[in-house]
Parts: C-alpha cells; structure tokens; sequence
C-alpha cells in the first residue's frame, strides 16, 4: 500500500456520536415511554433502535472504507 493513509477520524467520531444518541434514546424511553408498553413491544423497540443505529454506523464505515481502501497490487 503506497500513498497516505487516511484516519478514520469522522466514522470514529460520528460512531461514538452514536453510541451516546442511542443510550439516550434508551434511558428517555425506559423512563418516559415503556410504561405505556409490554415486555415484548420493549425488547423489539430496544433491539429494532439497535439494528438502525448498527446498520447506520455500519453503513457509514463501508463507504468510508470503500472510499478511502486501495485494492491496486501495486
């Protein structure tokens, strides 16, 4: 691999971003919205909010990687 190498300063940032938005969201809904609900309609809402946020950042980090990898044998 020649060339420079770029940091994964944003998706680092912005995963960290998200990780603190979405424990957040957790703690709003466990104390505001989750009376409201059932045990199940809990643990899907709190899983369905993981898989967005793990499928955003996740997202996020194969473009950067895309964008930014060298597949070239040279």
């Amino acid at each position: 691999m020649s060339g420079k190498q770029l940091k994964p300063l944003v998706p680092t940032v912005v995963s960290i971003l998200a990780l603190i938005v979405w424990v957040m969201f957790l703690l709003w809904f466990i104390v505001f919205l989750s009376p409201d609900f059932n045990l199940f309609q809990n643990i899907v809402i709190t899983l369905g909010s993981l898989l967005l946020v793990g499928l955003v950042v996740g997202l996020m980090w194969v473009i950067w990687g895309f964008t930014t990898g060298s597949w070239s044998s040279s």
